[in-house]
């Protein structure tokens, strides 16, 4: 059985500077951080870290996942007019979030995370265009303005970037 008090010593300070990072409030940060600690001691003798793919950091990390979102689905905000939100072209300027956008977030993240790492070992130029598409989320138009490549020469590279992302990397 594994050492709580080793567990809580090695993780307290990567799960509070998380919480912390997500919700900016240190008090409330180490309130969720004991929290977390709490229900950890408590399935501590339920965990197998045989049949948890992630290990006990990952164990722990959902936990802390599902916290932050708790948290945010206890603060969901009522907004009766998001009119006084935007400016005069009618562009929006601030947006509110629920828990399920934090989810969403949180897994974009990963996945935006995952495709830099392929998008790097691209070679040039699929590296720059997969870059501009992928990550800054431009437009072909835009690419094209930002390259001074034809429409139909950066349609060609990502559609390669694409098939490289698939058959080198298994990255759909």
């Amino acid at each position: 059985m594994m050492n709580f008090t080793n567990i809580y010593n090695e993780n307290y300070k990567w799960v509070l500077n998380l919480i912390n990072s997500r919700i900016s409030n240190r008090t409330e940060a180490e309130e969720m951080t004991n929290d977390v600690f709490l229900k950890v001691s408590e399935h501590l003798p339920e965990f197998d870290e045989d049949k948890c793919s992630t290990g006990l950091v990952g164990w722990i990390r959902s936990m802390v996942w599902n916290k932050i979102i708790d948290h945010y689905r206890k603060r969901k905000m009522d907004v009766s007019s998001i009119e006084d939100y935007k400016d005069e072209d009618g562009k929006e300027i601030f947006s509110f979030r629920d828990s399920t956008d934090i989810e969403a977030e949180y897994c974009t993240n990963e996945f935006v995370e995952n495709a830099h790492n392929v998008i790097k070992m691209l070679p040039e130029p699929y590296k720059s265009v997969a870059t501009l598409f992928y990550v800054k989320d431009m437009s072909y138009d835009e690419i094209v303005q930002a390259t001074n490549a034809s429409r139909g020469t950066i349609k060609g590279q990502l559609s390669r970037a694409r098939k490289l992302m698939q058959t080198e990397f298994g990255v759909a």
